[in-house]
C-alpha cells in the first residue's frame, strides 16, 4: 500500500474518532506513570456481602498450570507477565477469573492472590486500565464469598483503584469504559468510599444509556462481549440489592438494563440456545445463556420477548429453516474495535443444526490471520474484486466503511443494500425472502457487467455433494443457483475457539448483476417455528 492509501485510510479512521478520544490519547501519553505511585495508607475496609450466588465460569487453574484461549502453561514460579501466547492471553492470566473457580481450595486462591501482590513491582499488562477491571472484581466477589479481610491485599486492591481513577479508558471508550465503572462500582462498595460511587453511578447511567440499543443489545454488536457485559451488569445489581449502600436510581437502571439485554440474547439466539458467531465471537468465552438467565431469574429479574431491531440484526424462522440476516452498520462508529467487513453477511440453521456458519474468530494478534478473519471473504457476503466492503485494518481499527440501507421488511421478506464499492460505482443488494419450499436469497448490483463474488461458509459437520449447479447439504437440504456463471466448493478454516480452527467447506460462486438461490429441503417432516 502507498503512502497516499494510508493516508487516506488513516483520514476515514479518524474522521469518526470522538474528541475526547484524542483529547484522553494524548493526556495519557505524557501523564506520569502512575502504575509507579504506590500510597500505603489504605483506608478501613468493611465486609460486602452478597444475597445471591454468582456465576463461576472458568476451569482455567490447576496446580500451576493455567489454561487461556486454549493455551496451557505450567509455571513453577509465576510469572504475571507472560507474553509467550500473545496479549489476551496475558490479559486473562491478570484477569483472576480463575480464583472463583468451583474446585479451587481457598488457600491456593489466597496464595495466588498474595503472590500477585507481592510481585506488583514487576507487573506491566496487568496494571492497564481493563485488567485492573475485571481482576478488582473477582478478587472482592472471592473475598466477600470467603469472608477474607487481608491488609496486603487491600492494599493491592487500593492502589488498582488508585491507578484505574487516573487513567479511566475515556480514550478508547465502549465496553472498556464500561467495565472500568462496573469496576469502581465495585470498589465503592468496598472501601465504602462515596465519592468512588458517585463517579460510579454517573458512569453507569451516561454509558449504559448509550451502550444498550432500544432492542437491548450491546452496540459493539457482538453477541459474545453482548453476554460479558450481561454478567458483570448482572453482578454490579446482585451487590446493589444485597448492600445499603449505593442509589435506588442505579439499582433500577441496572434492573432495566439487565432485563433488556436478557431479552435480546434470547432474541438473537438461535433455537438451539447457542449464539451467532458475528463480529468478534467466541462461543467457550461467555457463560451459556441458560446459565446467565438462571442467574437473572435468582436475582428475579424478569424479561420479555423483543423483536430485533436497532442492533441491526434480523432473524427469519420458516419452516426447519432459522436465518439470521445483518442489515447493520460498522459499529458504534468511533469504537468498532471488535467489527467485520460482513455487511448483508447471513447465518443459517436448519433443525437445530448449523449449516452455514460465521467463520468465527481465533486470535486478537495483529496478523494476517486476524486480517483475514475480519474480512469480506470470510464472510457470507458478495465481494467485489475481493476487497472488503469495510476497510478493516491493524486489528481492531476500520477506515472506510460501509453504510447499509434497509429497502424493504415484512414478515415474510427483507431487502438490504450496502455502498462499500462505491467507488467503484458499485451497490450491491441481497433479498431474503420466504417461500412455499423454503428460503431465497436474491444477490444483484447496479453494474450490468461487473463480475462479483458470494460466499457461504458450511459448518465442519456438513458434507456437501456438488451437481451442475446444485448443491446437496448433508443429503438434506438442496441450494440451487440460477444464473450465475461458475460454482465451487473449495476448503477454509473454521475457528471453533480461540487458537483452534477446523478445517470446513465454502462455496464460491460468480454472476454478473443478478442471481437467484433456492434453499429447499427434501425432509417432509415440516415445523413451522
Amino acid at each position: 500500500m502507498n503512502s497516499l492509501c494510508k493516508l487516506l485510510r488513516l483520514i476515514h479512521t479518524l474522521k469518526y474518532i470522538r474528541f475526547n478520544q484524542l483529547f484522553y490519547q494524548i493526556k495519557y501519553r505524557f501523564k506520569t506513570n502512575q502504575a509507579s505511585i504506590i500510597n500505603n495508607n489504605c483506608p478501613a475496609v468493611y465486609e460486602t456481602i452478597f444475597l445471591k450466588p454468582f456465576i463461576s465460569n472458568t476451569n482455567s487453574y490447576l496446580h500451576n498450570e493455567f489454561v487461556f484461549l486454549n493455551k496451557k502453561q505450567t509455571f513453577q514460579t509465576i510469572d504475571w507477565n507472560y507474553s509467550t501466547y500473545g496479549k489476551l492471553w496475558t490479559y486473562n492470566l491478570n484477569y483472576f477469573d480463575f480464583i472463583n473457580q468451583d474446585d479451587l481450595d481457598k488457600e491456593i486462591a489466597l496464595n495466588l492472590m498474595l503472590d500477585y501482590c507481592n510481585n506488583s513491582s514487576q507487573l506491566k499488562d496487568g496494571l492497564e486500565p481493563y485488567p485492573i477491571s475485571l481482576r478488582t472484581i473477582n478478587w472482592i466477589k472471592f473475598i466477600s464469598k470467603n469472608k477474607i479481610n487481608n491488609e496486603i491485599i487491600n492494599l493491592r486492591l487500593y492502589n488498582d483503584y488508585l491507578i484505574l481513577l487516573s487513567k479511566m479508558e475515556y480514550h478508547i471508550q465502549a465496553n472498556h469504559l464500561l467495565e472500568n465503572a462496573y469496576s469502581l462500582f465495585f470498589g465503592a462498595h468496598y472501601f465504602k468510599n462515596l465519592d468512588w460511587l458517585k463517579k460510579a453511578e454517573n458512569l453507569l447511567n451516561k454509558e449504559l444509556i448509550e451502550q444498550i440499543l432500544p432492542d437491548g443489545a450491546h452496540y459493539e454488536l457482538s453477541p459474545m462481549y453482548h453476554k460479558i457485559i450481561l454478567l458483570r451488569n448482572l453482578d454490579c445489581y446482585n451487590l446493589a440489592i444485597s448492600n445499603n449502600f449505593c442509589s435506588q436510581n442505579i439499582i433500577k437502571i441496572l434492573y432495566n438494563t439487565s432485563s433488556k439485554m436478557i431479552s435480546w440474547l434470547n432474541a438473537i439466539s438461535f433455537n438451539n440456545d447457542e449464539i451467532p458467531l458475528v463480529n468478534d465471537s467466541s462461543i467457550e468465552i461467555t457463560p451459556q445463556n441458560h446459565i446467565l438467565r438462571e442467574y437473572a431469574n435468582s436475582l428475579s429479574i424478569k424479561f420479555n420477548e423483543i423483536k430485533l431491531k436497532e442492533s441491526g440484526y434480523r432473524k427469519l424462522n420458516h419452516l426447519n429453516f432459522e436465518v439470521l440476516f445483518d442489515i447493520g452498520q460498522i459499529a458504534p462508529s468511533y469504537q468498532p474495535g471488535h467489527s467485520h467487513a460482513d455487511n448483508l453477511n447471513i447465518l443459517l440453521n436448519y433443525n437445530n443444526e448449523k449449516i452455514i456458519v460465521d467463520t468465527g474468530i481465533s486470535t486478537y494478534e495483529k496478523n494476517q490471520i486476524r486480517q483475514l478473519e475480519r474480512s469480506s471473504v470470510s464472510h457470507n457476503v458478495v465481494t467485489y474484486n475481493n476487497q472488503d466492503s469495510s476497510n478493516v485494518w491493524s486489528g481492531f481499527r476500520v477506515g472506510k466503511r460501509a453504510q447499509t440501507e434497509v429497502i424493504n421488511e415484512t414478515a415474510s421478506e427483507i431487502e438490504a443494500t450496502h455502498d462499500g464499492y462505491k467507488s467503484k460505482g458499485i451497490q450491491i443488494n441481497r433479498k431474503l425472502k420466504k417461500t412455499n419450499q423454503g428460503i431465497q436469497i436474491i444477490d444483484s448490483s447496479n453494474s450490468l457487467n461487473v463480475k462479483l463474488i458470494g460466499r457461504f461458509h458450511f459448518h465442519p459437520n456438513t458434507t456437501l455433494e456438488l451437481s451442475n449447479n446444485q448443491i446437496t447439504v448433508n443429503k438434506k437440504i438442496i441450494i440451487t443457483f440460477t444464473d450465475i456463471e461458475s460454482l465451487f466448493i473449495r476448503e477454509f478454516n473454521w475457528c471453533k475457539e480461540f487458537n483452534v480452527t477446523e478445517l470446513a467447506s465454502k462455496l464460491e460462486y460468480t454472476f454478473v448483476n443478478k442471481c437467484n438461490i433456492e434453499i429447499t429441503t427434501k425432509n417432509e417432516n415440516i415445523i413451522s417455528y
